[in-house]
């Protein structure tokens, strides 16, 4: 697999799919993951125990009430923002038009105008991040359904939403 050959493996129909399924059960991994998280992190702000099996059971069942009505809809979005939040969380990823690969693809193309445009993209991802923060823990600690989660999130940021995002570049 060489740079030449890249976009037409990336095209391959198959790949697409592969990568569509692997998403899929990303999303799924990492939703139950941080709803357990939560769960378990407010069982100890009540010095309860929690067994694996309880955090497990708690955060599947979170997971079910989040698919009610919209949230099937939400999950699809949370399902494809999650790789690219979860990229804009790690070091560096400001940097990374700097990388010596990019910078050739970016001279090739003669403008540099898409670092600033994936800067920007990385920013405006980093604000999603911060508006939904608390959507998880919403869905689940309460009875609500993903979409009514980020609904609630979302007002709860308002207004500090550029504060939280400097905080996090």
């Amino acid at each position: 697999l060489s740079d030449e050959h890249l976009a037409k493996y990336f095209t391959s129909p198959l790949t697409i799919g592969a990568l569509l399924i692997l998403l899929a059960a990303a999303a799924l991994f990492t939703f139950t993951e941080l709803t357990a998280l939560s769960v378990c992190f407010s069982h100890a702000l009540r010095h309860e125990r929690l067994p694996f099996g309880g955090m497990l059971r708690e955060s599947l069942s979170a997971l079910r009430r989040a698919l009610r009505g919209k949230g099937v809809f939400s999950f699809l979005l949370f399902m494809l923002c999650t790789p690219f939040i979860q990229l804009s969380l790690s070091s560096g990823v400001f940097s990374i038009p700097l990388m010596p690969i990019l910078r050739t693809v970016l001279k090739r193309m003669g403008t540099y105008r898409l670092a600033a445009v994936y800067v920007l993209i990385e920013l405006l991802l980093v604000i999603l991040l911060v508006s939904n923060s608390f959507t998880l823990h919403y869905a689940a600690l309460t009875d609500r359904t993903l979409h009514k989660s980020a609904k609630e999130s979302r007002r709860v940021m308002k207004g500090q939403r550029l504060r939280m995002t400097l905080m996090l570049i």
